[in-house]
């Protein structure tokens, strides 16, 4: 188990004014940063909430061009093409929508992550902490770490992607899940993470060592085909006419 204890959640409050030269105009900005709390960048009076600009970077890596050779790249060189609760449902036999789940860290995680090692890196040197601190910049070493195979994927179909965002099914943290060597990431990266997330992973271990390495116990009930009985009022039943009938409606 990597995250065996967890005692000090990290405090990194910063905040300070950056007089930058723009062409030739000599602009302020003033900052804040909390990694508990939010970020906020002042830019020509306009802030930016963390949670926002996390998102902006996010739309940037799913956009990019390098992200999607990297899906790609899975998908037919590394031939990651069947979706792992549903081994049937291939994509070289079906055509259906296969998507990949960043797990145990989700994309926001892993961004956040980064930003957050940009303010224990560049804090104390606000000149250098505001040419780093570029949605671009973050997006593309974000990219970089899924080419280091350092971010854990998992091929899903949609259905059953929707279901592990919104927590209804349990995956086990191995390779027969999950690919990527999300362990090195961690093992790099863990002191730059939130409590949260800490506790987060912890409890994944633990419900992983429950099933042993047995995944025949994991529970995907939900996943069961069930036959679903619609309750509906009361309807008139249609009346059928009968030919003789008709016939005399269509001469009167």
């Amino acid at each position: 188990m990597l995250v065996t204890e967890v005692k000090k959640e990290i405090s990194y409050p910063i905040k300070g004014d950056i007089i930058k030269n723009i062409g030739n105009i000599q602009t302020k900005f003033n900052w804040k940063f909390d990694i508990n709390t939010n970020f906020e960048l002042n830019d020509e009076g306009n802030f930016i909430p963390k949670k926002s600009f996390i998102k902006k970077v996010e739309s940037l890596v799913r956009g990019s061009l390098e992200y999607r050779s990297y899906i790609d790249s899975l998908k037919f060189e590394l031939d990651l093409t069947n979706c792992k609760f549903f081994k049937n449902l291939d994509i070289n036999d079906y055509n259906f929508s296969l998507e990949f789940h960043h797990y145990p860290y989700t994309l926001y995680d892993i961004t956040s992550i980064i930003i957050n090692k940009k303010v224990c890196q560049y804090g104390k040197n606000m000149e250098e902490f505001a040419n780093s601190f570029d949605p671009f910049i973050i997006a593309d070493e974000v990219t970089k770490l899924h080419y280091e195979n350092l971010v854990g994927l998992i091929p899903l179909s949609k259905v059953v992607h929707e279901l592990a965002h919104n927590g209804k099914i349990f995956i086990p943290l191995n390779k027969d899940y999950v690919f990527g060597n999300w362990n090195k990431f961690t093992l790099t990266y863990s002191r730059f993470m939130e409590l949260p997330l800490l506790e987060k992973l912890q409890g994944l271990e633990e419900n992983t060592n429950l099933l042993g390495g047995n995944c025949q116990f994991l529970d995907t009930s939900i996943l069961d085909i069930h036959a679903v009985k619609l309750l509906m009022d009361d309807v008139d039943v249609p009346k059928i006419i009968k030919s003789s009938e008709s016939e005399e409606k269509k001469e009167a």
